[in-house]
């Protein structure tokens, strides 16, 4: 999806890529940088980047869905921006960032915490293991619910029964293919990694490309699985 037409990926993808490219420029992120004791960005600029950038990424992921479902091409410059759908978007990433996944979270960290004391040490295994535990089957169970994004953005109408229910085929297959896109990330991030070691300007470069492919990766893997598992597309 990301390189078969590769320049409507980059014109779908614009307001997040000036977004990173505006990040790179107002942060001090080499260590010349920050040995020289480049000012730090103010609470405002940051707040301020932080809520583009929230904008940016809902407005490429709506366009995203868009152009593989709806077959809706980007303009000359940029996606169409559709300002109901994103809000549609925001609504349901809401309702699963916060009450389907953060807050649990924040019961596991709570039960971690209070597993070790309140004192920062190496857990045990008998600690630690229901913990990662809990947390992988906060994240099936999120992607098993996320089928709501994609539909948000097209307009159609996909509850979160509705969700749980079309991924019930691939329930186990969820587990393996968020292990590869996991294995996926790690080698990028040992190239991003290996580029920084050797030009800091390099390791920049590549981790905004990074960023890039993983954002644009994980919204496809959304898309397919709605296209395949609630429109009944093939994978041809």
């Amino acid at each position: 999806m990301i390189f078969s037409d590769l320049g409507a990926a980059l014109k779908i993808s614009l307001p997040i890529i000036a977004m990173i490219i505006l990040g790179l420029l107002l942060t001090p992120t080499t260590p010349e940088a920050i040995t020289a004791g480049a000012e730090p960005l103010s609470p405002v600029l940051w707040i301020a980047l932080q809520l583009l950038g929230s904008v940016a990424t809902l407005w490429v992921a709506v366009a995203w869905h868009r152009y593989v479902l709806l077959a809706e091409y980007p303009g000359s410059v940029l996606p169409r921006f559709h300002g109901g759908r994103v809000l549609a978007y925001f609504g349901w990433s809401l309702v699963l960032g916060v009450v389907l996944f953060a807050l649990p979270g924040a019961v596991i960290a709570l039960l971690a915490w209070t597993a070790t004391g309140g004192v920062i040490k190496e857990p045990s295994a008998g600690v630690i293991l229901p913990i990662v535990l809990a947390a992988l089957v906060l994240v099936w169970v999120l992607a098993r619910l996320s089928l709501v994004l994609p539909a948000a953005a097209i307009g159609e109408r996909l509850g979160l029964r509705d969700s749980w229910q079309a991924t019930r085929p691939i329930a186990l297959g969820i587990i393996g293919l968020f292990a590869l896109t996991f294995g996926f990330a790690m080698l990028l991030m040992v190239g991003v990694m290996l580029a920084y070691y050797a030009l800091p300007l390099a390791g920049q470069i590549a981790a905004a490309v990074f960023q890039w492919i993983m954002t644009l990766l994980q919204l496809s893997i959304l898309t397919t699985l709605y296209g395949v598992y609630v429109e009944g597309r093939s994978l041809d």
